[in-house]
Order: structure tokens, then sequence, then C-alpha cells
């Protein structure tokens, strides 16, 4: 424990409140919605159980509470957020329960003949455990030391502890991941018990590595370099909040546009943005498409077309225009995954990330794509690199290169299929080389310097 100490662990007071009073102050005095804390994920069998269990008088465990300010009378729930929303969802006659084998929910509890059962309830004493004030952090390791993790999901496992990580990956997940999530199955869709923000971080480390800051590179993807990539983007996020000395004063929005700016994260996302959403207007594109598709399904085809468009053989624009034919390689990919028994395993190993990406480079080898149309644009690191190779002076004209005259071009033209390949030119020497290849522009170089 970093920051825990035995001072700390002694200055804790127990209180006992009734449940009528508990649930007055419920979410408004105790807010149960701490940035370490998980979402409700309670089942309705739990629900009906902790009712049951408070009618027969039975216990129902401790809320542990700290002030949200030093001298505040609001205070975040460090543990009881299950059960205080699961009472609260009673009260407004959200689920029943069976007692004395007749049904029982809010609305009937408050009826004359069962008075004596109304007055159990809401005389109910329960246990409060009152916390001094203390940091954000310290909250986050009684939090671990009161939940052992058994009944958390596996992404839970590694958000509740790292709230940082958790609102950064819920902030891409927002802006760059709900139009493709809105096609995966089940819980992720929702992002319940944070599987949407799980999916996205894995998606995000394959594309950039565990701190999001490199290119792509084919990488083991399991529960414990995702929980290190989680830890070490929390450790990154801590600093910087504690450095801008707005750590305590957490918000829902705490990481904003300026704040991903700030921590080198702007291209990353908004490429991962303009990449998703050319993938989802391809999914659309003639609607021919289950609504729901395996979250392996668009993983692999998310990173499949990330690394193509990390290698410059496409870009969002491109996609879009070309969206029929996309569309169709997309199903042609998803059906004959399903075809191959080993590539329809939901397994992010190394190996089989490389094997399904396989498939994909082979399958969009075989597209007769439309190489003449507009939108590739030329990335700045191969601005910047034409400019070196340059050394200042044209190569066809051999005049000076100034920030007024130069122009970067391909040295292929796109008319010829060229894509990668680029070259600082002046504006004079561009206007001249126009649609020539590189074989033809010696003649053209040699004729414009004499």
């Amino acid at each position: 424990m970093k920051t825990l100490n035995q001072k700390i662990l002694k200055k804790h007071e127990v209180k006992t409140r009734s449940l009528e009073e508990v649930i007055k102050r419920f979410p408004s005095w105790y807010d149960p919605n701490a940035p370490y804390q998980r979402n409700k994920v309670w089942s309705k069998r739990l629900k009906k159980s902790l009712i049951e269990s408070i009618l027969a008088g039975l216990p129902i465990g401790p809320v542990h509470l700290v002030p949200k300010e030093e001298k505040g009378a609001t205070s975040w729930i460090i543990d009881g957020k299950q059960r205080l929303s699961s009472i609260d969802s009673f009260t407004k006659n959200e689920f029943d329960i069976m007692w004395d084998e007749k049904k029982l929910n809010w609305n009937i509890l408050q009826k004359n003949e069962n008075q004596y059962l109304l007055e159990r309830f809401q005389t109910y004493q329960m246990s409060l455990i009152i916390w001094p004030s203390m940091s954000l952090l310290t909250q986050k390791e009684i939090f671990e030391m009161i939940n052992t993790y058994e009944k958390l999901s596996t992404a839970e496992k590694i958000y509740c502890p790292n709230f940082l990580s958790q609102s950064l990956f819920e902030y891409i997940y927002k802006n760059c991941f709900s139009g493709l999530a809105k096609h995966a199955r089940g819980e992720m869709r929702l992002n319940k018990r944070f599987s949407g923000i799980y999916w996205t971080h894995k998606i995000s480390v394959i594309a950039w590595g565990a701190i999001l800051n490199d290119k792509w590179a084919t990488r083991k993807i399991d529960f414990t370099n995702i929980k290190r990539s989680a830890v070490e983007i929390n450790e990154s996020l801590c600093k910087y909040f504690t450095e801008k000395g707005n750590l305590e004063e957490f918000k829902s929005d705490l990481i904003t546009k300026n704040v991903i700016e700030d921590l080198g994260y702007k291209s990353q996302i908004n490429f991962m943005k303009k990449i998703n959403d050319a993938i989802v207007y391809c999914i659309d594109y003639r609607g021919d498409l289950p609504k729901q598709i395996p979250s392996v399904d668009l993983t692999d085809i998310a990173v499949g077309f990330y690394k193509k468009a990390q290698d410059m053989v496409i870009t969002a624009s491109f996609i879009k225009e070309n969206a029929e034919l996309f569309h169709d390689f997309i199903i042609r990919f998803i059906s004959e995954k399903k075809q191959e028994i080993e590539l329809s395993r939901h397994t992010t190993d190394k190996n089989s990330i490389e094997i399904r990406n396989g498939l994909f480079n082979k399958l969009f080898d075989q597209l007769e794509i439309d190489k003449t149309k507009k939108n590739k644009p030329i990335p700045p690191v191969n601005r910047a690199l034409a400019l070196l190779k340059a050394d200042t002076q044209c190569p066809i004209t051999g005049e000076e290169l100034t920030p007024k005259n130069t122009q970067i071009d391909h040295v292929l033209p796109k008319s010829k299929y060229g894509h990668t390949d680029y070259k600082a030119v002046s504006s004079t020497g561009n206007r001249n080389k126009s649609n020539h290849t590189e074989n033809s522009i010696e003649k053209i170089s040699s004729y414009m310097k004499s």
C-alpha cells in the first residue's frame, strides 16, 4: 500500500442510522459514483435477496463513506453502492419480491395490512463506517481492501482501481467507438460492467501500444497486459493531474479535448475516430449485414483497417469513397473467418492476431480498388522526410526551395498507382512534372535546368 497507513485505518468511526434516513440521503448526500466505483451490476435475484434479508432482520453489512471535502456534507460511497442502489430501486417500484408466498413491492408494502413490514423496513438499523477526508488514491486502496474482487468482472478488476484509465477509455469509447459499438452484441454495446471500455482498450493497445504512444505492432493482448497498460496510463494521468492540482476535484468530464492534446493522444484518437466512422459507413452501406456482429469480428475489422491506414495504403476518405467495395469485403472477411475454426476463436494472443490479420491482408490484396480516386493525403511525417531529402533544392528545376514555393508530390503519380513515396519540388517543377512518371522526369529535369 503506497498511501495507506495505520493512522488512517484507526481514524474511522462507526455510526448507526435507520434505513429510512439512509435512503433519504441517497444519492444526494451519499454519492454512489466515486471514480473508482463500478456501475450498477446486481441482478434482480441479488436485489430481491437483499430486500428479503432486511425484512427478515438479517445483517447486510456496513456502508463505507468518506467526505468529498474536508468539511463537506456530501460523501463518496467507498463500499455499499450496489446495496443502496438496490434498496433505492425497490422504493421506486422497479421490482417485486415474494414474501409469505405473496407478491410484495413498495406500493403494496405501504398498505395498512402491511404497516408492520413497512415499519420493520424503515427502522432497520444500518451500520455506516465514516472515514476521514482523504485523497482519491487512498480511497481507492481502501476500496480494494474491502472488495476481494471475487464478484467483479474482468474489466472491473482492471478499471475500478485504475479509475483515471477508466475515464480516458470511456472518453475514447464515447468519442471514437460509439458508432462501431452499436453493431456489437450483448453488454459491450451498452458498456455494461466496463465491457465496452475493455474492448476499446484492447483495440487501442493493438494499434498503438501499452501507453498509446507508438505505431502498429502485433502484440499479445490478454488480461495481464491490458491491466499493465491500464496501470501505466493511470500513473501517467495521475502525475499529470497532480501537477495540474485538480486530481481531487474529480468530475465525470475530467478527460477533455485539452487534456487529450496535452497528453499527446490527439492524433491517435482522431485517427481511430476517422477510420471507425469510415468502417461504420461501409457496414451500414446496404443494410444487409446483421445488426449485431461478434466483437472479435469488429476487432479484427478495425485492426485490419488501422494497419492499412497506418501503412498509408488507404485513408478514411478513401474507404468511404469505395464504400460498396469495402462493404462486400467486410461480408466476405466475416464469412471466410467462420469457415476457418482457428480464425473464429475469440482469442487475442499474438499468434491468433497474426493469423486473422493475415486473412484480412490476403482478402484485401484481392480487391480491385480504383487507385485513381482522390483523397490520398500526404501524411505530415512524409512531408518532413521529403523536405529533408530535397536538401533545399528542387530536383526538377534546380531552384531553391522556400516555404512559399515548396510542394510535396508523389514520385509516381496517383494516376499511375503511386501512393507511398514522396519528394519535395517547387511549384514550377510540379506543374511541369504533371502526370509524368519518374523515368520521364529526368528528361524534363535536364530541360528545365538547361
